[in-house]
């Protein structure tokens, strides 16, 4: 059994996840791939780019984070659960907004039918270039 299916199955059995959770997160996992590309699926990601050179940095600093947009119309359903109520009380009680209770499928869709970047910045200073992308592909 992989680690993914391994650390579902705890969330589960510590009651961090409902059962349903837990099944869509297995289904998930075993979604058909694309055959002509090992390791991807056809579903778009959500993408974030990050590049930024440093004084004294050989080498700029690089990040990319890949979040299928399945995921995140999973997200609203399992970040709630994995939050303990006495943060989602003080979260309330602060009057920040709630993020747990926003529509995590609604914003994966209208992602989903966007073109281009969502976020873009550049900067660039004397010493310093940082580059931001948010996408999705």
């Amino acid at each position: 059994m992989n680690e993914e299916k391994k650390k579902i199955l705890q969330m589960l059995s510590e009651g961090k996840i409902k059962a349903e959770e837990a099944a869509l997160l297995l289904e998930q996992l075993e979604s058909p791939r694309r055959e002509d590309a090992p390791g991807r699926t056809d579903e778009k990601m959500l993408r974030v780019r990050i590049s930024a050179s440093e004084p004294g940095r050989e080498t700029p600093v690089q990040v990319a984070v890949n979040l299928p947009l399945k995921a995140a119309r999973l997200a609203g359903q399992i970040l709630p659960s994995l939050i303990p109520r006495s943060a989602r009380e003080e979260i309330r009680a602060r009057g920040d907004a709630d993020w747990l209770e926003m529509d995590f499928g609604a914003l994966a869709d209208a992602l989903s039918e966007t073109g281009g970047d969502i976020v873009r910045i550049e900067t660039e200073g004397e010493d310093e270039k940082v580059l931001v992308r948010v996408y999705v592909e």
